[in-house]
Formats: structure tokens, sequence, C-alpha cells
């Protein structure tokens, strides 16, 4: 088992359409989401294995309680969901509907506020294989099994 890092960013409230365009490209081709968190395209920032929880809320702000229910199919998240919380309780969010996670990456730079995003931290998980798994699709997870 490894020590991963995982960064987080959340908003209180962000509508869906204002999400989808955090990661279109713009006219100049860059990614309002990294360009406004100046993260750089030398950075190792994977989409394919980002999670994102936006749906799930509804686009309704939800208690941070009800939170930790949503995110149990997130066994990184949930491996450090109370450093988590209480990193969002010093900073008085009591209730998100938006939830970024970037596994396997640390965000270095300084900015912790773009437009209705903030950044949260970067935490520490446990990776083992069965966390692995988690991204594969169900027929290869279970030719591994």
């Amino acid at each position: 088992m490894d020590n991963e890092k995982i960064s987080i960013w959340i908003s209180e409230y962000i509508s869906y359409e204002e999400q989808k365009l955090l990661f279109i490209p713009s006219n100049d081709n860059r990614v309002k989401f990294l360009s406004d968190f100046e993260i750089s395209t030398d950075d190792f920032f994977d989409y394919d294995h980002t999670i994102i929880l936006y749906g799930i809320f509804e686009g309704k702000p939800t208690n941070l309680n009800k939170v930790k229910g949503i995110i149990k199919d997130y066994p990184q998240i949930l491996d450090c969901w109370d450093e988590i919380e209480n990193k969002l309780k010093e900073n008085k969010i009591k209730k998100i509907n938006y939830l970024l996670a970037v596994p396997d990456f640390e965000y270095s730079s300084k900015i912790t506020r773009s437009d209705k995003l903030i950044f949260v931290g970067n935490f520490q998980y446990t990776q083992d294989f069965s966390s692995i798994l988690e991204f594969l699709p169900e027929h290869l997870k279970n030719k591994l099994k």
C-alpha cells in the first residue's frame, strides 16, 4: 500500500453549466480551471481519474454530514474525509454542491479561490490494489479477481 496525494476543490454553489465551462477549452485553447488555478500543462493532472460529484448533489447544496454517505463509493476520498471535513469547517463551509477530487496529484499554486471554486487542500490517502480496481470497467475487474 502506498500513500498518495489527492487534491480537493469544492463549490458551495455552482450550476451544472458553469461547472462544464470550467473544463471546455476557450478560444485560446486554455482550460478555465487549469488557467484560473495556474496548473501547468506540465503538471500531471489526469482528467480520466478526476472525481466530480455534482449530479449526485442535484445542484442543491448538501450538508457535510450527507456528503459522507454520498462519497462512500470513492474510498480514496473517504479515507481522508475527516481531515477534509475539518478543513471545510475551518473555512466555515457547511454545505457544498460540487466536489472535484484529483487523485495522485498535488496542487502547488497559491490560488485558493476562483469564481465559485474553492481549493480545500492536498490530502493523503492509502492506495492499494482494490482502490485502483474501482477505475476499471466491470468486465476487466472480473478478469483480475
